[in-house]
């Protein structure tokens, strides 16, 4: 199994997932920036990501940062579908 820090992938996934659910969206990012630092193209964590940016979107209250979340999110889902 691919160890990431001490961890397996898998393990990352499920923690990043569990933060995502529990609306803890700034460190279910960072979990998949993790991932992505491994793996670019690891298609779980791109939506993970876009997930939570597009959550912490909706408490942006500045218009240009909401706005950079959002074309994040859809860049990242776009490069996760198949091709």
């Amino acid at each position: 199994a691919l160890r990431l820090g001490g961890f397996r992938r898998v393990e990352l996934v499920a923690a990043a997932q569990t933060a995502l659910a529990d609306d803890d969206n700034q460190w279910a990012a960072q979990l998949a920036d993790q991932l992505l630092a491994v793996d670019n193209d690891d298609a779980t964590a791109k939506q993970i990501k876009a997930d939570a940016l597009t959550k912490l979107a909706r408490n942006m209250v500045n218009a240009t940062a909401r706005n950079y979340y959002l074309t994040v999110a859809r860049e990242l889902r776009e490069s996760a579908k198949p091709e």
